[in-house]
C-alpha cells in the first residue's frame, strides 16, 4: 500500500496503494534523490550524493547511519527475504545489506561497480553501468556485521 514517488528535488508519499498523496520534507542539507525504497516496516529510504537517510515516521524526522562508509547512493532496493535494504554507490564496488528493524549492516564485494542491485531466490543480481550484469555465486556469505570494507 505504500508507494513512493520523486523527482530529483521533491519525495511524494501515498499509503493507500496511490489514491492519495502527500509531500515529505526531505532531509536538511539533501540536495538531490538519486534512489529511494521503501521497508517492510513502512521506513522511507532514500540516497543521494550526501549518503543515506531514512525515516520511520513519514518524513517527520530524517535520520542517516553515519558509520556506514558510502555516498553517492545509486540504487536502493528493499529485500523481503533478507530483510534489508540493499544500497550501491555509482563510486563502489561494495554492496550493503542494512537491516531495516536495526539499522545493523552487512556487506558484499560485488568487484564491479554495481548501479543497482536486488535479490532473486536468495541470491544477488546487480546491474552496473558499465560491466553488464553481476550475479553472486551461490553460497556466498556477507562479511560480519558494521564491519567496513
Amino acid at each position: 500500500e505504500t508507494v513512493l514517488a520523486a523527482r530529483r528535488d521533491g519525495l511524494m508519499l501515498s499509503e493507500d496503494g496511490g489514491n492519495g498523496w502527500r509531500p515529505l520534507p526531505l532531509p536538511q542539507g539533501f540536495s538531490a534523490i538519486q534512489a529511494m525504497a521503501v521497508a517492510g516496516n513502512h521506513a522511507v529510504w532514500i540516497g543521494g550524493r550526501e549518503g543515506l537517510f531514512y525515516s520511520e515516521d513519514g518524513g517527520g524526522q530524517w535520520k542517516t547511519i553515519a558509520r556506514l562508509p558510502l555516498g553517492e547512493i545509486s540504487g536502493l532496493n528493499y529485500d523481503g527475504e533478507l530483510h534489508r535494504v540493499l544500497v550501491t554507490s555509482r563510486s563502489s564496488t561494495v554492496i550493503f545489506g542494512v537491516d531495516s528493524a536495526d539499522t545493523q549492516w552487512k556487506w558484499w564485494d560485488a568487484g564491479w561497480k554495481v548501479h543497482e542491485v536486488h535479490s532473486r531466490n536468495g541470491r544477488l543480481v546487480g546491474a552496473s553501468l558499465f560491466d553488464g550484469v553481476v550475479v553472486e555465486p551461490a553460497g556466498q556469505e556477507p562479511a560480519g556485521p558494521g564491519q567496513a570494507p
